[in-house]
């Protein structure tokens, strides 16, 4: 019998997509949740009805007391589902062969979960990395309209030292999402298949061939013998192979292509290819897997050092919903980023949702993740945990042509030789970040890492602005992870007043300090790397008594980091206009003519600029 089901066009920026090719399907069930949770401390419970995933609990209590009160305790998450209308398929007899996974995208912090009242798995660490369990046998597929029950508790304990990500009450820059706060899917395969994120793709610097590893897995009770076919540019490689029940094995291909003559991806030219991954089986060559990965090619080192880097840093953060970000609410993020004309992105101490990465290979946008903020216990369940998720987070984000930095941690306190491990790991899990010069790195404190990025606050915190330049154009900095200014918002003063480091934080106050970081680091471009903007968005801080955005007392909302070009409600502030007219006059060539302008001029082109 002939499957007609849909295709996973599994891609390395987490997307998919579906056709009617091979026993593949993808089927999220983001829709009609209900969930109770019960808070810490606390002995009433909140319920929702009609939920809509993403979804966080914690409205951030931190916003209208100071201190660390963000909310913790257990979620209880429930889905009735039936077969039928998640595949169409009615053919029991289809069904009963298939492997079904439940796909949880990000969740805070452990997860026990049951279908049909069977246990799945009881605690297990979660985060902001896909959590894949296997609920084959577990599920109605003899009777395929019949309801299934599908429970997900969320454990979110208020202290914990297990986890690569935690929300600590000595730590007050994190604000951990609490619940299910990223999509959740029910993912369909044959009992032989290519494992999730499991094709990875990457070219040596010439470009005349290819390397595929393609991770399969044979679920059947008995050995099967196999045929995988790779696809790339026109150019096709078999290999044949006998796998025994059971068993996991990783495929190696190498793939001339000196006749295709490929492209290098560049954010000028983000050139894309399809790798087509088709399993077989049997005598008669039965399709039964088939996977496209979307990937690109760089030479990193090249990408870091042949142009000015003009980067932007963000939390993935949005007011009272934390990670739970919807996809139009990432898109629309990333093509505001892109608007300004950075061209450098930096996960902000957690992995992103994987639909940034998605926009970043197709913007043509470098990019530097970042696994953890400042975080390590000194156990074997915590450094395991790291492991694990680690191999995850490089897994789902491998094949993607924009990361040109794998960021191990921000503000690092990981041991040398532990962070000398994880960078083993990395060069293990991507190839090409040891062959190609896509290097891993702490930042701000940390060695271990290939390299260990500044952070320069010069103007800010402490040191004099006026030797910014100079400061980044010595080796032990070149790439500066984070610059930035406090303000507040609605304090203003005259915008071409002489800048003195202890005035009020006006909005002029902060946009004349990165203004001067700017222009400062532009004198220097031919001997640096670059440097990022921190922060994007205000964002909330798990505690602490830091000033807010507002000037007057009506205007405080409570504990945050007031450094964003936009406010948490997605307000522009002075500065957000000087970064729209240094941007286009950067990309119109005009840079230098424009230089010293007074900053009322930079303030007033940015608004001529993004009127209607």
């Amino acid at each position: 019998m002939k499957l007609k089901q849909l295709v996973i066009l599994l891609t390395a920026m987490g997307g998919l997509w579906a056709s009617d090719v091979a026993a593949r399907g993808l089927y999220p069930i983001n829709d009609n949740w209900r969930s109770v949770c019960y808070p810490e401390g606390r002995y009433d419970s909140l319920t929702q009805q009609n939920l809509q995933l993403p979804h966080n609990w914690d409205d951030y209590y931190c916003h209208i007391a100071p201190g660390h009160q963000n909310l913790y305790g257990r979620a209880r998450y429930e889905r009735r589902f039936a077969l039928t209308p998640l595949t169409k398929e009615r053919d029991s007899r289809v069904l009963a062969g298939r492997r079904f996974l439940l796909r949880i995208e990000g969740a805070g912090s452990y997860l026990t979960v049951h279908v049909n009242g069977h246990e799945v798995c009881r605690r297990q660490p979660a985060g902001y990395v896909t959590t894949l369990l296997d609920i084959t046998g577990l599920i109605h597929t003899t009777n395929p309209s019949a309801e299934n029950r599908l429970v997900i508790e969320c454990e979110h304990p208020s202290t914990d030292d297990v986890m690569p990500w935690v929300a600590d009450p000595a730590d007050i820059t994190r604000s951990q999402p609490f619940g299910l706060f990223r999509g959740v899917s029910i993912e369909m395969t044959d009992a032989l298949a290519i494992e999730p994120f499991g094709v990875h793709a990457w070219a040596n610097a010439t470009l005349d061939t290819v390397f595929v590893e393609t991770e399969i897995y044979n679920h059947n009770s008995h050995g099967e013998s196999c045929v995988l076919q790779t696809t790339i540019g026109g150019k096709l490689k078999k290999e044949t192979f006998s796998m025994g029940a059971r068993l996991h094995q990783t495929v190696r291909q190498s793939i001339p292509m000196r006749e295709v003559q490929l492209e290098h991806w560049t954010p000028e030219h983000p050139q894309l290819y399809t790798v087509t991954s088709t399993l077989m089986h049997g005598t008669q060559h039965e399709v039964t897997d088939q996977v496209e990965t979307e990937v690109g090619f760089a030479v990193y080192n090249e990408q870091l050092m042949s142009r000015p880097l003009w980067g932007v840093a963000e939390r993935e953060y949005l007011y009272g919903q934390s990670h739970a970000l919807a996809p139009e609410e990432i898109d629309s993020r990333c093509q505001t980023i892109k608007h300004l004309t950075f061209n450098l992105f930096a996960d902000d101490g957690e992995p992103h949702n994987l639909r940034y990465q998605q926009q970043w290979a197709k913007m043509g946008m470098l990019w530097w993740p970042q696994f953890s903020t400042h975080t390590y216990f000194d156990t074997d369940e915590f450094k395991e945990n790291f492991r694990l998720a680690l191999r995850q987070w490089v897994r789902e984000r491998r094949n993607s042509p924009s990361v040109v930095l794998w960021g191990i941690q921000n503000e690092s306190i990981l041991p040398t030789g532990f962070a000398r491990e994880i960078t083993k790991f990395i060069h293990e899990y991507d190839p090409s970040s040891s062959t190609l010069d896509r290097l891993s790195t702490t930042c701000n404190y940390g060695e271990g890492a290939d390299w260990l990025v500044t952070q320069n606050w010069s103007g800010t915190y402490e040191g004099e602005i006026e030797k910014y330049g100079e400061e980044l154009a010595t080796d032990q900095q070149l790439l500066n992870g984070e610059y930035g200014a406090w303000r507040s918002l609605g304090f203003h003063a005259d915008p071409d007043t002489a800048f003195v480091k202890t005035d009020p934080w006006t909005e002029e106050h902060a946009a004349f300090v990165l203004w001067q970081k700017m222009l400062r680091a532009w004198d220097v471009r031919d001997r640096v790397c670059g440097h990022f903007l921190w922060t994007f968005f205000t964002h909330g801080r798990a505690g602490g008594f830091k000033v807010d955005e507002g000037h007057s007392l009506l205007d405080k909302f409570g504990p945050l980091n007031p450094k964003g070009i936009l406010t948490l409600d997605g307000r522009r502030v002075a500065a957000w206009y000087v970064y729209r007219a240094y941007g286009h006059h950067l990309k119109a060539g005009t840079l230098g003519r424009n230089r010293y302008r007074p900053m009322s001029w930079w303030i007033a082109e940015g608004k001529r600029l993004e009127a209607p």
